[in-house]
């Protein structure tokens, strides 16, 4: 909940040891989806069930804006895109994309456009209802794009890739080309304002970037409440407790046991001497009954 900042539902049973890739709400409130491993799952988390479907190398995940179909898409097959009806669950139509992998999928905001992001190309657009490739382009080397936007008035579209952020025109222009920003920082994920206007971008460097199409500048760099460093001085600091604490607790452990071990090895000699005392009298007291008897 944003407003209490605290959890109220928690979904830990997709991704065991793997990342989570991508996820998105549907647009009617009803459903996430989010794509980890061989996976791309959608749960349903007001009625609390969960449902998967398999895709290797699950990358990407969206709905249709109806909320009535489910994108998806990985390696399968050398890269493959997928569509399952939201309701049926039944998957709708798949095709191979001619590429290692499927880095990113997503609607156009009129669901008539997927716009796919791979190795091949920067961007290929698809028709929504057959997955026809419409047009696909690419300038420069073959890195994957690793995520993409559509504005919302369906007139651009943002990737980034590498250490570029960038941004095309609508697919009916698809040579329509130009590139904000060379960052020094590698962009991992980009998204648009409601508006239009804004792009903002987060980086391996710890923070969010916010970028003006207009002017193609940037205009604000926001930190995360802790950066980086302090998290992990955090976190190496906290690591260092738990050590601290733990040999401690060994170390009285093992002065506890020492300190019972030496106590009945002290008992056990005690009682030692003692029974040896009470032989060495008895033996004592047989000689001088014998002695007497001699006498």
């Amino acid at each position: 909940d944003v407003g209490t900042n605290e959890t109220i539902a928690n979904w830990d049973d997709l991704c065991g040891e793997h990342d989570v890739t991508d996820s998105h709400w549907s647009p009617s409130g009803e459903y996430i989806t989010a794509s980890a491993g061989d996976k791309i799952a959608v749960w349903n988390w007001a009625q609390g069930y969960v449902y998967l479907h398999d895709c290797k190398g699950a990358n990407t995940a969206q709905f249709s804006p109806d909320s009535t179909k489910l994108l998806g898409g990985g390696r399968d097959g050398g890269g493959r895109v997928y569509i399952w009806d939201v309701e049926t669950r039944k998957m709708i139509k798949s095709r191979s994309i001619d590429a290692d992998t499927v880095g990113a999928a997503r609607y156009s905001p009129d669901g008539r456009v997927i716009c796919i992001n791979s190795p091949n190309e920067d961007f290929c657009y698809l028709d929504s209802g057959s997955l026809a490739t419409l047009y696909s382009f690419m300038q420069s080397s073959r890195m994957l794009a690793v995520s993409t936007s559509f504005s919302p008035d369906n007139n651009h579209v943002a990737g980034c890739k590498a250490k570029d952020l960038f941004v095309y025109d609508n697919p009916g222009r698809p040579s329509m080309y130009r590139c904000i920003r060379r960052t020094d920082y590698a962009p991992n994920n980009v998204c648009y304002h409601p508006g239009g206007r804004f792009i903002a971008v987060g980086g391996n460097d710890g923070l969010v970037h916010l970028y003006d199409t207009e002017s193609d500048s940037a205009i604000m760099e926001h930190v995360r409440p802790e950066s980086i460093q302090e998290t992990e001085a955090k976190i190496g600091q906290e690591i260092k407790e738990k050590v601290r604490r733990e040999m401690e607790r060994l170390i009285r452990e093992e002065v506890e046991y020492g300190f019972k071990q030496a106590t009945e090895q002290a008992i056990e000699a005690e009682v030692k001497q003692q029974a040896d005392s009470e032989i060495a009298l008895q033996i004592r007291v047989r000689q001088l009954d014998k002695n007497d008897k001699n006498k």
